[in-house]
């Protein structure tokens, strides 16, 4: 059985947007594992409020700019307090 090229098409454009939001959520986890690894060794160990604020932040960019926030935070409050 032969899959007509429209439809060829239309799977290939569902295939590349799975691929692209699987990238994206790979990345936001890196970003995140990363974030907490240095959170961590700056301000100790998370509570329970810090681990569910970071797990609802879904943009890249947001966690980058938390990310290097740390630098300039003296806490994880402070840290999740910074735009």
């Amino acid at each position: 059985m032969s899959i007509p090229e429209e439809d060829k098409a239309i799977f290939e454009r569902i295939e590349k947007l799975a691929y692209a939001r699987g990238y994206v959520k790979g990345v936001r986890e890196a970003v995140r594992r990363i974030l907490l690894r240095i959170g961590t060794a700056k301000f100790g160990e998370r509570g329970p409020s810090v681990a569910a604020a970071l797990d609802t932040i879904s943009d890249v960019y947001r966690l980058e700019d938390l990310a290097a926030g740390v630098l300039a935070a003296d806490s994880w409050d402070d840290l999740l307090r910074s735009k």
